[in-house]
């Protein structure tokens, strides 16, 4: 799996360790994504791994940077 390849809304997951375009490689990561206003062009990201959470947007397409959240 390529995180980059993500063009639809839904719920995603795949082993951080061989993804590529994966937030981290320490295991098992769940997905959701989101379109902007119905429109794939504009998608966000919301991801974890274990306690760790991550977001990032994409562009007209382009995917940007993974940022961490950090909850504690």
């Amino acid at each position: 799996m390529d995180w980059n390849d993500i063009e639809v809304p839904g719920i995603y997951s795949g082993n951080g360790e061989v993804a590529k375009n994966a937030p981290n490689k320490l295991g098992w990561l769940n997905a959701i994504a989101l379109a902007s206003n119905a429109n794939n062009q504009y998608m966000s990201i919301i991801a974890w791994i274990g306690m760790d959470l991550y977001t990032r947007e994409s562009d007209r397409g382009v995917w940007g940077e993974w940022s961490k959240l950090n909850l504690k």
